[in-house]
């Protein structure tokens, strides 16, 4: 086993401790925003206010968890996996309108609708590409999963000359509608991070 490995299993299980809800109470549609250490996330955090530069959703299948993700494309992982992309304490919030068979429908759209789309680096909410929070409300709003929480004007101002050396001299889509993890955590249309359901096992 290499030394890689070995720290994403390390990571994995340091974040599976610390993760303030148990396995056995993630459902279908949770969001699991993590603090990613990179320089996007680093600019991502900085401009939008909060802790938070990625986010996944949980999708259950049978007894297996998994979290579907936008990151080199849509696409899901074990949560183990998805839970090793960072030491830090993960966050877990529940959207409030969200049944069983919203639930059924969000995996069903999810395969067809979703699965394998690109990435967007260029954070554009009217193309074919998406970024990690809006493949995530675009699936939640295809179930009616999600109320009156919208995208908003995004900024790039907080650190120009980074988001100058990430766009490649590019002007960034300031004014643009989109979202961010932290405002996802920032919401009140979320239930939660389920603090007092105690520790990952």
């Amino acid at each position: 086993m290499n030394f890689r490995r070995i720290l994403v299993l390390f990571f994995a299980f340091v974040s599976l401790k610390t993760l303030a809800l148990p396995l056995s109470d993630l459902q279908t549609g949770d969001i699991i925003l993590l603090d990613m250490d990179c320089f996007s996330c680093e600019l991502i955090e900085n401009e939008t206010g909060g802790p938070f530069s990625h986010s996944g959703i949980v999708l259950k299948l049978g007894s297996q968890v998994y979290v579907a993700q936008s990151l080199g494309s849509v696409h899901h992982i074990p949560l183990q996996a998805f839970l090793g992309y960072s030491n830090k304490v993960p966050h877990v919030i529940r959207p409030k309108h969200i049944n069983f068979s919203k639930k059924r429908k969000l995996l069903e759209n999810y395969k067809r609708k979703y699965l394998g789309m690109d990435f967007d680096h260029d954070y554009v909410w009217d193309d074919e590409k998406l970024y990690c929070s809006e493949f995530i409300y675009k699936l939640l709003k295809s179930v009616y999963a999600i109320e009156k929480f919208k995208p908003t004007p995004m900024t790039y101002d907080k650190n120009p000359k980074g988001w100058e050396i990430y766009f490649g001299g590019k002007l960034p889509p300031s004014g643009k509608l989109g979202l961010s993890p932290n405002d996802f955590f920032f919401s009140t249309g979320f239930d939660g991070d389920f603090k007092d359901m105690g520790p990952l096992y």
